[in-house]
């Protein structure tokens, strides 16, 4: 839910639902992107939406969202607010974006490449500690600083005490994670 409405990230784009004259729902596709929306999420700073051709900002007030990342060949396929609610995580298939707030409008703080990692989960388990899920690897714990640079990446494999599926990576991890910290 995001202003009043249930937003949708579909195969058709971005979908705002709102209640009609009727009482009944009415879809409403924004001409925002030509291909899929892949995630929402809603702050009181804006409406963050992850599109195939990159991450867009509805900003509060605004009709039309404003561009934080462009690239047709690099969408971004999830977000995740941080645990103290200073930053957004935005995850592509290249990198990962770290949003924060500049007079209380989103900017994209640092873009962090991947180094290969095909994020499938992530978790935040203290500002700035991420632990990433990877489906073609062990999974990973990155420390990213202040000022939005990453001070640890650290996998974690079979030599670590998590045994590492060859074929499908970690993919799962995030599910595993309140175990292993307990």
């Amino acid at each position: 839910w995001h202003d009043g409405a249930l937003w949708l990230a579909t195969s058709r784009g971005i979908a705002r639902m709102a209640t009609g004259a009727e009482g009944r729902g009415q879809a409403e596709y924004l001409p925002w992107t030509g291909l899929e929306g892949h995630a929402l999420l809603s702050t009181d700073a804006g409406l963050l939406a992850g599109v195939r051709e990159g991450l867009l900002v509805l900003d509060p007030g605004a009709t039309t969202p404003r561009t934080l990342m462009r690239n047709e060949q690099d969408g971004v396929l999830s977000l995740l607010p941080s645990t103290d609610g200073t930053r957004v995580y935005a995850v592509s298939s290249l990198s990962m974006l770290l949003l924060h707030r500049v007079d209380s409008r989103w900017q994209v703080q640092a873009t962090l490449p991947l180094q290969g990692v095909n994020v499938s989960s992530m978790v935040e388990t203290a500002p700035g500690e991420l632990w990433l899920g990877d489906t073609r690897g062990p999974p990973q714990r990155w420390r990213i600083d202040a000022a939005g640079a990453v001070t640890t990446r650290q996998p974690f494999a079979d030599a670590d005490g998590l045994a590492v599926d060859t074929l499908a990576g970690t993919q799962d991890f995030a599910t595993m994670l309140p175990a292993l910290l307990s």
